[in-house]
């Protein structure tokens, strides 16, 4: 659900630079829309990490015991527990 929310937002962004372009609909489509829409979907995207790093963060503070042991094996040692899942993909590899 959350990946058709994402690529419908790019989707939206794509299909108005194109139309825009090409139906020359400079007049209706202006900057100030696309500034939305980014903001749109980085609103999402900052709102998606917020319940990720919560979900562990609950888990991490109850320190119940099969909950410590599923975050060490998902980190394992390698990175701080929420990292690995590859919600942070614009880390700079490296």
């Amino acid at each position: 659900m959350v990946g058709a929310i994402f690529s419908g937002i790019a989707a939206i962004l794509v299909l108005m630079i194109v139309f825009r372009k090409v139906f020359h609909l400079e007049r209706y489509l202006k900057l100030i829309h696309f500034n939305y829409l980014s903001v749109l979907l980085l609103i999402m995207s900052l709102l998606w990490f917020y319940f990720t790093f919560s979900e562990y963060l609950t888990g991490y503070y109850g320190h119940e015991p099969n909950e410590m042991r599923v975050s060490g094996t998902n980190s394992a040692g390698r990175l701080p527990l929420f990292l690995d899942d590859g919600d942070l993909q614009l880390l700079p590899a490296g």
